[in-house]
């Protein structure tokens, strides 16, 4: 069996930043970038060599919301017995106010 865990909402970077923005009280900035230039920063950290195209076929699921949770039956209700919490109040919560 495999269990499908998404969250209610789809949550994109402009959504983590402005979240993280109004926890921190420090300006925090998403600037999305060309698939281009993530392959040459990914590239550049190291990576091994099968990693940059993983990550980067992921970053286009993303971007082409292929990941957004939409497409699938959500079980996280269920074995929760609850309704999640939403993701930008996990995010949020998980912040250091000092940070």
């Amino acid at each position: 069996m495999t269990s499908e865990l998404v969250g209610a909402e789809a949550v994109g970077g402009a959504d983590v930043a402005a979240a993280l923005t109004r926890t921190t009280g420090r300006p925090v900035a998403y600037r999305p970038v060309p698939l281009a230039e993530a392959r040459e920063t990914v590239a550049a950290t190291g990576a091994v060599p099968f990693q940059v195209p993983m990550l980067l076929s992921t970053y286009s699921a993303i971007a082409h919301g292929f990941l957004d949770g939409r497409q699938v039956e959500n079980d996280l209700p269920a074995l929760l017995g609850r309704a999640p919490r939403p993701a930008l109040d996990v995010i949020a919560g998980g912040t250091d106010a000092a940070w």
